[in-house]
């Protein structure tokens, strides 16, 4: 979430400063938000604009930590294969994200990073003078 909100504040600092001349940096700073809005997705996943009591087919990393750790802690008697199935379900699902956020932090994130720490955008803006006749 932090790397989205850097990336986020880029493009807003970019449309600011010029909008034309920074157009490949905003690009590249929304395909960076929209792939890290999928890994994001992978652990507690997408936003839902539907309205009422709905439910999302995808199973995240959380539902599935969730169900084992309700599964687990109802059974009086110890775990049985039901939840022990449900434990490996879930280890298996966050081993996965892991890798998959891992791979993007490790070619993706430094090479946008990289790209933006090359440019020079200053906080402060162009001093005009004024002549007085």
């Amino acid at each position: 979430v932090e790397s989205k909100n850097t990336a986020q504040e880029f493009s807003k600092r970019l449309k600011e400063k010029d909008k034309d001349a920074f157009k490949d940096e905003i690009k590249a700073s929304k395909e960076i938000v929209k792939k890290i809005d999928t890994l994001i997705a992978l652990y507690l996943g997408r936003e839902d604009d539907r309205q009422g009591i709905t439910r999302n087919p995808e199973v995240t990393v959380v539902q599935r930590i969730g169900t084992a750790s309700y599964y687990s802690g109802s059974r009086p008697n110890g775990l049985t294969s039901t939840e022990k199935v449900l434990m490996k379900q879930a280890r298996d699902e966050m081993s996965a994200a892991i890798k998959e956020t891992n791979a993007f932090f490790v070619t993706e994130w430094p090479e946008y990073k990289s790209k933006m720490e090359t440019l020079e955008v200053s906080p402060f803006k162009e001093t005009e003078t004024f002549k007085i006749d």
